[in-house]
């Protein structure tokens, strides 16, 4: 994760991340460690190799959320 030192298995946080996509809470994912408050960004998000529509759907969120 970009500027963030902690570390966490590839499938973990690619489940985490599609959980939370799927569940419309993208201002939630943030680094899995307790004490860190670091969020993911976008090329964070791309680097993941998500599914292409798993993307548009974070895309859309990001935007809307940035709209509100």
């Amino acid at each position: 994760m970009s500027g963030c030192e902690h570390y966490f298995c590839t499938e973990c946080i690619s489940n985490m991340v599609v959980s939370k996509i799927n569940e419309g809470q993208i201002s939630q994912l943030t680094c899995c460690d307790q004490n860190c408050n670091k969020m993911f960004n976008d090329r964070d998000i791309k680097n993941l190799n998500l599914d292409e529509e798993l993307v548009k759907k974070y895309e859309k969120l990001s935007l809307d959320n940035a709209i509100a």
